[in-house]
């Protein structure tokens, strides 16, 4: 039997599509056929291109994972003023210049200051405003040169790593609540010049000891304020 499909018209007249010995029929392929099979290769492609864009945006990813972490470990720098600038290498800050360092300078880098172990001011600094160093948790250390004469309110407040500091012998007053909160501070090194110590300075330092001069103002505020004083 045939179908339609099967015969080949010709001059009004048909003929069968030739057969092999199994009575299948063989068939050119057909245009829908062709296009079926190239739309499958399209879809391999396809799917292997998606792949490699894949790979390449976790590549990209990777890279600026890669250069954020650089970014954060290598070093930085700005100024705080018109005399005054900083570098950031590490967890060490260094600040150079002359002049004051002006209350809230830093607090557009309060994300930075976490990181900050250790801070050396440059010979000139005649200032350390209030809350300069606020919060800065992991300080250790501070080297604050003979030209500075004033620490702010709230400079060092929150510093719960700090253990120790000497003030200079230059320094003559220092503000109200300076050291508050830093709990793991130890020693406190308080020359003779200084005459004014603000309220609440060393609030919440609950092992400190303050060194000083007998007769000097920094052993009357110590006894005034329940603190332990050492003589030197």
């Amino acid at each position: 039997d045939f179908s339609a499909s099967d015969i080949q018209i010709t001059d009004n007249s048909y003929t069968p599509i030739n057969y092999d010995s199994s009575d299948e029929i063989v068939r050119k392929p057909k245009k829908k056929a062709f296009i079926f099979a190239v739309v499958a290769v399209l879809a391999v492609v396809g799917a292997v291109g998606a792949v490699v864009l894949g790979n390449n945006n976790s590549t990209v990813k990777n890279n600026v994972n890669t250069a954020s972490s650089a970014n954060t470990s290598s070093s930085s720098e700005g100024k705080l003023s018109e005399t005054i600038t900083f570098r950031l290498v590490g967890n060490t800050l260094y600040i150079d210049g002359t002049g004051e360092i002006f209350s809230g300078l830093f607090t557009e880098y309060s994300n930075t200051l976490q990181y900050i172990e250790y801070i050396l001011l440059s010979d000139g600094i005649t200032e350390i405003g209030g809350y300069t160093f606020d919060s800065c948790e992991n300080l250790k250390s501070i080297t604050i040169p003979d030209s500075v004469t004033k620490i702010g309110a709230y400079t060092f407040k929150n510093c719960t790593s700090l253990k120790s500091i000497t003030v200079p012998s230059s320094v003559t007053e220092i503000g109200e609540g300076a050291f508050r909160g830093c709990t793991s501070l130890e020693s406190v090194t308080i020359p003779r010049r200084v005459i004014n110590i603000g309220e609440g300075a060393f609030w919440g330092c609950g092992s400190l000891t303050i060194h000083g001069e007998a007769g000097s103002y920094a052993e009357r505020y110590a006894k005034e304020n329940d603190i332990n004083f050492g003589s030197i």
